[in-house]
């Protein structure tokens, strides 16, 4: 009779990793992504200014 106990055991375990790290995961995935697009846009626009005002100044 041990074999459904783990079985159950399993299961239960599996719902736990689907219903609760899951969600946690995807939150902190929908957090993280767009910090990091808009971080990588920030750091673009700055070398790309930086760049243009050394163009100015050879000029």
């Amino acid at each position: 009779m041990e074999l459904p106990s783990s079985t159950v055991g399993r299961v239960v375990l599996l719902l736990i990793v689907i219903l609760i790290i899951l969600p946690i995961a995807g939150i902190t995935t929908y957090i993280t992504v767009p910090l990091a697009i808009m971080l990588a846009i920030a750091l673009f626009l700055k070398n790309e200014t930086r760049s243009s005002d050394n163009e100015s100044v050879e000029e």
